[in-house]
């Protein structure tokens, strides 16, 4: 399968993502995310919400309250993915907030806004990329998020042992092996590119039996004994007793 997940262009219109909506639902203020924040648990919520009720000393999710010390880095990624299957209640917020006046709105969340939109118009790949993992090049299973922002499968983190953000253009934000997977975005691919998951689904478990295949049945018991033995052996000596 090639780097290129996203066989048509555009998400089919007869898909209905009503269940969906819920989990793109800010915990803090209740609306449709705009400018999206991952935590490490792998819940959601909007950038700014989640600035603003940080606290260094007590930060926790608002749904699983899991406790997180780093402020989560912008997910331009995710982003601009919501935007593009949520668009009428991704204009319905902008509207909402414009209609408030809200200085920090104006500052920061619309000119974002604005960049979201003009990204997806002006770059054809923008969408095949906002589904794919900044590692494998393929479609996102079990995604997980860096501190930046950017999304890799969770596989491709763990047998690669990554540990900082290799997206282009990035400054290396941290990843955590043991993030929560974005459990949200999982339903939302698993919806949108069935076909595209099952494959890599596939792939993934051959893979793995491949890498079984290479590993020699009792290896890694056979060096266990042969430590232990030089352990005995040493110890004897140091004793004196051979």
């Amino acid at each position: 399968m090639s780097g290129h997940v996203v066989r048509t262009g555009v998400v089919s219109a007869d898909i209905d993502f009503k269940e969906n909506i819920k989990e793109f639902e800010c915990p803090i203020c209740l609306e449709h995310i705009l400018g999206a924040a991952i935590l490490p648990c792998g819940h959601l919520s909007c950038m700014y919400c989640c600035h603003c009720s940080m606290n260094l000393e007590n930060s926790h999710c608002f749904i699983c309250k899991k406790r997180y010390t780093a402020l989560p880095g912008l997910s331009t990624q995710l982003s601009l993915l919501i935007l593009s299957t949520f668009r009428e209640q991704f204009d319905e917020r902008i509207k909402r907030e414009s209609e408030s006046a809200n200085e920090e709105f104006e500052k920061f969340l619309l000119p974002f806004a604005k960049y979201l939109k003009e990204e997806l118009k002006m770059n054809a790949s923008a969408l095949t990329e906002s589904v794919t993992c900044n590692k494998c090049k393929r479609i996102l299973v079990n995604p997980i998020a860096a501190s930046c922002g950017h999304i890799y499968c969770q596989s491709c983190v763990q047998r690669g042992n990554i540990k900082k953000c290799i997206a282009n253009d990035c400054y290396g934000g941290d990843i955590d092996k043991e993030a929560g997977v974005v459990k949200a975005l999982q339903h939302l691919l698993e919806k949108t590119y069935p076909l595209e998951i099952e494959e890599r689904i596939k792939s993934l478990e051959d893979e793995g039996d491949s890498m079984m295949q290479t590993i020699p049945v009792g290896k890694e018991g056979k060096q266990e004994e042969e430590e232990e033995e030089e352990r005995i052996l040493k110890m004897y000596l140091r004793q004196g007793t051979i």
